[in-house]
């Protein structure tokens, strides 16, 4: 479902351990989710660019999802933490929504560190840290580099805070560069700025596959 991508966090747990990657950086994102909804199981798959600048609150992510196996679509999703808004483009429309709480970029200070371990084998390996935490009722372990704690991988199960939908989610990160070449893809673009903007999770939700972008 569609409404799963909002799942998209950089998360952790570690007593007094948080940390937080470069103030900006792209990447990408690929990512599995699996839900329940009124007994029907679903099944979303993605591939995105993400870039991301923490100083400006900007996230935007573009790229093909494919749902339930159907069809792949083309989505964008610019976060605005400051402004506290998503907006999603698909289709030539545009539908944007206020947010409940922000996004997270960091590893909270709250979070446990779990596991102290390594990627690859050999002298070809990848120190990693992995934290847990708790977003609500969604438990999410994220691993992180020991280095720098560029996000690697993270494992979201729960309920889904706003869709109050059972979820679990695996997105794995890479191609991770420092900075963000272009900083025009946090702009708006012109077509959500007359977009409705709905802060009732349900009511966005129906007004975006009404509107017909989903």
């Amino acid at each position: 479902m569609l409404r799963l991508l909002l799942a998209f966090v950089l998360v952790g747990m570690a007593m007094g351990e948080g940390c937080c990657p470069p103030i900006a950086w792209e990447g990408f994102i690929g990512t599995m989710v699996g839900s329940v909804e009124d007994a029907v199981p679903h099944l979303t798959m993605s591939f995105l660019k993400y870039h991301t600048n923490i100083t400006l609150g900007m996230i935007e992510m573009e790229g093909n999802i494919i749902i339930d196996r159907g069809q792949t679509q083309q989505i964008r999703i610019i976060i605005d933490n400051n402004k506290m808004t998503q907006y999603f483009i698909m289709n030539g429309k545009c539908a944007r929504r206020t947010l409940a709480r922000k996004v997270l970029n960091c590893v909270p200070e709250n979070a446990t560190l779990v596991l102290n371990t390594y990627l690859g084998a050999g002298p070809e390996t990848l120190t990693v840290k992995v934290y847990r935490f708790l977003v609500e009722d969604i438990e999410v372990y994220s691993t992180v580099t020991s280095s720098g704690c560029i996000p690697v991988e993270h494992v979201l199960t729960g309920i889904h805070p706003d869709t109050k939908v059972a979820l679990l989610e695996v997105a794995q990160v890479s191609g991770v560069t420092v900075g963000v070449k272009n900083p025009s893809v946090f702009d708006i673009p012109s077509i959500c700025q007359s977009a409705n903007i709905s802060s009732d999770y349900a009511h966005f939700m129906s007004q975006w596959i009404s509107s017909g972008l989903y």
